[in-house]
């Protein structure tokens, strides 16, 4: 685990922040399943999680990793609501915010503001617009335009530097496991020995190998519902280390 890839630059989108009936100012942001990807994709999604608290009305979001004690290591930090989505806006932002402390998305705090035209609606609204008067509709419209207007005013220096994701995000394991919330939910709540969830099971899955034969090394190697009630079972089955 090298916790100085989540500081590496990745896919990012474009948004507006401001506009008038002159120009619109655009920053460079990512979403929070991007953040997700990323946190799954260096540090394996069985080695991360979130949590969420409320301190003097604000809403703190915090991201930890297991150490390699295996250990959790938090990082908070709060958000700001939305212009839309007011509770899950913030949320998303409380949670992006936590993820920066650990480095994901840090490097967009280093891109200047893109300023690009507005164009009046018949409406009376005004929206941003690329060189030839069409309105950028959507985010994904935006996005390529301002793409294509970054480094060099109307060309792209670093083509590769700024294109977007065209493929899915690549995960840990082979197989992006499929469990269904039920056996998810069942994998979180067992608890042995002051551990509990992904930490337990981790902890005893080399016991587990040796008793079945197996070579697993993550919990998301037992990507289906079968091998992963299966792993719990055993676990389960396990007494507890003062009745051993």
């Amino acid at each position: 685990m090298d916790l100085n890839k989540l500081k590496a630059e990745m896919p990012f989108k474009w948004r507006v922040q401001s506009q008038n009936e002159y120009n619109a100012q655009v920053v460079a942001y990512v979403d929070s399943r991007q953040v997700q990807d990323k946190l799954d994709e260096v540090v394996g999604p069985e080695n991360w999680q979130c949590d969420y608290k409320v301190i003097n009305d604000n809403l703190y979001a915090g991201v930890a990793i297991r150490d390699e004690k295996g250990e959790w290591v938090w990082k908070w930090d709060c958000g700001v609501e939305s212009n839309t989505e007011k509770e899950k806006g913030e949320a998303s932002d409380a949670f992006k915010r936590a993820a920066v402390k650990w480095g994901v998305g840090r490097f967009l705090y280093a891109m200047p503001l893109q300023k690009i035209k507005t164009k009046k609606h018949t409406n009376g609204k005004s929206y941003p617009c690329d060189d030839s008067g069409n309105i950028l509709w959507d985010g994904d419209t935006l996005t390529d335009y301002v793409n294509s207007k970054v480094n060099g005013g109307g060309g792209r220096s670093n083509p590769e530097k700024y294109k977007k994701p065209t493929e899915a995000p690549t995960y840990a394991t082979p197989n992006k496991p499929t469990w269904s919330k039920k056996v998810q939910d069942r994998a979180g709540k067992v608890e042995k020995d002051g551990l509990k969830g992904s930490a337990l099971l981790i902890k005893y899955l080399p016991q587990y190998n040796e008793r079945m034969g197996t070579n697993y090394k993550a919990i998301p190697e037992l990507d289906t519902d079968e091998k992963l009630t299966s792993l719990i079972t055993f676990v389960e089955d396990i007494p507890p280390t003062g009745l051993v």
